[in-house]
């Protein structure tokens, strides 16, 4: 039975020399078995720890303690060896004995040989069955600690029950294995499922499915839902149909798998949805594409557009001479060793267009394997705008050239470009030698209002910088020490994605002189209304004082008639003093503020002097005049005081007659001063109200409706003149309200 197999090695015990010296004698000519020998039960302990045995045979007799005694003390130290015991002869109690403490078998003490092939046997098939044991305990042992350190969950299921689970499947579902042991498969399982469990479970049992795989949804003692797949096989165990299998926690897995099918959807949705096209390819070509890719090439169909390579939608050359195949397969090829290749490309659609895209190529991996993503953009209007922008860009370069006024950029570090105008205004050589400088180095020390250079120029630069623009009076200085008067506008804009500002530099030389010159005419203007205001005007009084003394102590007619005469020249003349100072105090004016004047008071205050001032006229004031208000001054009076006087004056009637009307409408209000008289001709109605122009033929000047025309074209208003039926004109005045 041992044939090929380890010998077997016997521990004889015995303390008879004779004996000992037989058994192992005849027991090692068997090439089967290998013997060591003891004379103690205390030796035969040593030799057993101290060496390996495949079984004992020992004397009932010992010196130290029997067989018995011996059996029970390698039994202690956990030695289940095979152990033989060679007993007296006749002793039946001792047999006996040794059979209730386990001894594998006993054999009497004989002096002859014939029992030796008997005890052989009966050792090789002890030894044999012990080792087989021993084999498959420790199989048993390995296979409950692989079960039992399982990182997947094992199970033993009979009559719907647990009968055996290990830790990993308590832990799976949050329980300890003594709870779950016994507990009835369904409790771990989700209701909605357990029909389907149970049905599974049936089917194994009763129709002889030896063996299922699927997923399901279980149940932690939290009463947490969790995902789970189950691997199930039917056994016989004692004569009874079990299912032993193992179970997964594919929750993680499942969550991944649901990210991973809506990222899929959403990448899916990506490249359907793209407003750009999409294609992908390997080294030979096309392998799918998105609906932007069919419009973009004019293809009708996926299979259709896979059926081409990228050189076959493409012109035989590149814009650079390039063969567009050997190029494409260029760029294909760096795109797979390097993750990407990004390049202008000159595309073909189907029917013979040519269009320019930007192509980018990006490496990723499909079915595990490396592809290539095309995303391709049309940019044939960006190309057009470029040459647009191009153009432009000649365009303005040639203005900023050929401008005749100063242009600079700068930023806040200084200037650094400038045309050639602005070489020629600051007598510098070059633009590189311009910009070498910085605006206050090209300005003397300080301002005119005392301001230092150098932080006001920093101030302006940062407010336009700021806000935008800035406009300001400059004083510069040429690089021969010579100082010039500027107008600088400062404007933001952005050169190169950063700001910078665009300066215009306007020498304003001739201008501060001819202010100058305007404002010594406004001195002399301001002492000739002096003048006019005391000198001349006190002389015509005293004139006026003298005439009407005369007229009143002449007794001559002839003389009487000549005193008259200059009683109302003197008059006029004082007139024409006051309209002229009138019109000087408007010119010399430098305020242009104005309040809300009632026209009422005005209008009737007005007609009622002018009324006095010539009792055989006749002025009629509609009583109906609206109580509104106007932005004006108190030279609102002189404008209506002219036209009355005005339409007295220039009235050709023995009795003339002036009516005074107004309506108000839309947020205007309209004045109307009506006449009698011989009316205005169509061909001088637009140019009565001129400086210095006398009306008709009568002896006023005209002053007084350059006047009127004057004020009420700053009051916002106008001022025209319309025929009066049946005869004379009416002069109509039209200004804005304040209420």
């Amino acid at each position: 039975m041992n044939g090929g197999s380890d010998p077997i090695r016997v521990l004889h015990v015995d303390s008879d020399p004779d004996f000992a010296e037989t058994f192992t004698t005849r027991l090692e000519r068997d090439d089967r078995f290998e013997t060591g020998v003891a004379t103690s039960a205390s030796e035969g302990v040593d030799r057993l720890t101290g060496a390996e045995f495949d079984c004992v045979v020992s004397a009932y007799g010992l010196p130290d303690r029997d067989g018995i005694e011996f059996l029970e003390t390698i039994r202690e130290r956990g030695l289940e060896l095979p152990f033989f015991l060679f007993t007296g002869e006749g002793s039946e109690e001792i047999a006996s004995n040794a059979i209730s403490a386990g001894v594998t078998d006993y054999f009497g003490k004989k002096s002859g040989t014939e029992q030796f092939p008997v005890v052989t046997n009966r050792i090789d098939q002890a030894v044999e069955t012990f080792r087989t044991e021993r084999e498959l305990d420790a199989t048993r042992r390995r296979y409950r600690k692989l079960v039992e350190q399982n990182l997947v969950g094992i199970y033993v299921i009979r009559d719907g029950e647990f009968v055996y689970v290990n830790p990993k499947l308590a832990a799976i579902h949050g329980y300890d294995r003594e709870t779950v042991v016994g507990m009835p498969v369904l409790d771990l399982v989700a209701p909605e499922e357990r029909d389907r469990v149970e049905e599974n479970l049936r089917r194994r049992l009763e129709q002889g499915v030896e063996e299922i795989q699927y997923r399901t949804v279980g149940l932690t003692g939290d009463d947490e839902r969790i995902d789970i797949e189950l691997h199930g096989s039917r056994i016989e165990y004692g004569g009874e149909p079990e299912i032993i299998g193992a179970e997964l926690d594919i929750t993680e897995q499942k969550e991944y798998e649901r990210e991973l099918e809506a990222s899929e959807a959403k990448y899916r949705s990506l490249f359907e949805d793209a407003r750009d096209a999409i294609m992908l390819l390997d080294g030979e070509g096309f392998i799918d594409c998105n609906e932007m890719t069919l419009e973009l090439f004019g293809v009708d169909s996926v299979e259709a557009f896979t059926e081409r390579t990228p050189w076959e939608l493409s012109p035989e050359t590149q814009p650079d001479g390039a063969d567009s195949k050997t190029a494409a397969r260029e760029y294909i090829r760096t795109a797979f060793e390097e993750g990407e290749s990004f390049f202008e490309w000159v595309h073909t659609r189907t029917g013979g267009t040519e269009f320019h895209a930007d192509v980018k190529l990006s490496r990723i991996r499909l079915d595990g394997e490396p592809v290539l993503r095309a995303l391709v953009r049309d940019i044939t209007t960006k190309k057009r705008y470029e040459r647009e922008l191009e153009n432009r860009e000649a365009k303005y370069r040639s203005l900023f050239e050929d401008a005749r006024d100063p242009i600079i950029l700068l930023d806040e570090q200084g200037f650094f470009d400038c045309n050639e105008m602005a070489l020629e205004l600051f007598g510098v050589d070059s633009v590189e030698a311009f910009t070498e400088r910085t605006p206050w180095e090209l300005s003397p020390e300080t301002q005119p209002d005392g301001a230092d250079s150098k932080t006001a120029a920093k101030g302006h630069i940062e407010t336009a910088l700021e806000e935008g623009e800035a406009s300001f009076e400059w004083v510069h200085t040429r690089t021969d020490g010579t100082e010039f008067p500027a107008e600088v506008k400062l404007s933001r804009f952005h050169l190169d994605g950063e700001p910078v500002l665009h300066e215009l530099v306007r020498d304003i030389t001739e201008q501060k002189r001819y202010e100058r010159t305007l404002e010594e005419q406004r001195d002399t203007l301001e002492v000739l209304n002096q003048v006019l205001r005391h000198d001349v005007r006190n002389d015509l009084q005293l004139v006026t004082s003298y005439a009407e003394m005369l007229e009143d102590s002449c007794e001559d007619d002839e003389a009487s008639r000549h005193a008259t005469t200059i009683l109302e020249s003197a008059r006029h003349a004082v007139e024409l003093t006051q309209t002229a100072r009138d019109i000087a105090d408007v010119l010399l004016s430098d305020s242009k503020e104005t309040r809300r004047v009632a026209l009422e008071p005005t209008l009737e205050s007005k007609a009622s002097e002018v009324q006095s001032s010539y009792p055989e006229s006749v002025i009629e004031c509609d009583p109906r005049l609206p109580s509104v208000r106007v932005d004006a001054d108190g030279m609102l009076q002189s404008v209506f005081e002219n036209l009355l006087k005005n339409a007295i004056q220039h009235n050709d009637k023995d009795v003339a007659e002036v009516t005074v009307t107004a309506t108000e409408r839309d947020g205007t209000v309209t004045v109307r001063i009506a006449d009698n008289g011989p009316g205005v001709p169509d061909g001088r109605k637009e140019t009565v109200f001129g400086k210095g122009r006398t009306g008709l033929d009568s002896a006023g000047t005209g002053m007084g409706l350059y006047l009127v025309e004057t004020l009420v074209t700053g009051y916002g208003g106008e001022v025209w003149i319309e025929d009066n039926d049946p005869e004379g004109s009416v002069f109509v005045v039209e200004l804005p309200t304040a209420d």
